[in-house]
């Protein structure tokens, strides 16, 4: 884990810290959050340029998609993996997207990557709800990655309790930490 994006800015060095990490452990699936620059909303150009700066040592394709507000979602996979398939936006029962996931295989499995509400509860368990719909219709196996917002050690009680919930809910559907 690295912080390389901060509120939807790049950090100092960030795409570059980012390519240093991807070519240093090579993983198969990067997962983003707020990963766009501050007032231009090109997150596929930031996928883009990582690319080039990646190619020719590794081949990566990136996937953007699920945005709340000025929040952007994205999913960078090693071509090895990619089967052409399109991606799914992970949506509130109110359309509003929230994340994004990638079949791997035919599919034999998923990779979903989303961003849950940390200051609004209510939207947050919408949130949930959506997630939790989007991946009761699959029979693969899903490795969900994505801020979830429950590291708050320092939040409000109601906030805290809103995130232990979330953990909870997670579990009791059958995704595991």
């Amino acid at each position: 884990y690295a912080q390389v994006f901060n509120y939807g800015r790049i950090a100092s060095g960030g795409l570059e810290l980012v390519a240093n990490l991807i070519r240093k452990y090579t993983p198969t699936v990067v997962c983003f959050q707020e990963a766009r620059e501050a007032g231009k909303g090109d997150v596929q150009g930031n996928l883009e340029q990582l690319e080039r700066m990646l190619s020719p040592q590794l081949s990566y394709q990136g996937f953007y998609g699920g945005a709340y507000g000025e929040e952007c979602r994205a999913l960078q996979l090693q071509n090895t993996i990619v089967n052409r398939s399109s991606p799914e936006k992970i949506v509130t029962s109110d359309g509003i997207p929230i994340g994004i996931a990638y079949p791997l295989g035919t599919p034999d499995s998923w990779v979903a990557s989303v961003h849950l509400r940390y200051s609004n509860l209510p939207v947050r368990m919408q949130q949930v709800e959506g997630l939790l719909r989007w991946a009761d219709s699959k029979r693969e196996p899903i490795l969900l990655a994505g801020d979830f917002n429950t590291q708050i050690p320092w939040a409000s009680v109601e906030k805290q309790q809103g995130a232990y919930r979330t953990l909870q809910l997670l579990q009791e559907t059958g995704f595991q930490d």
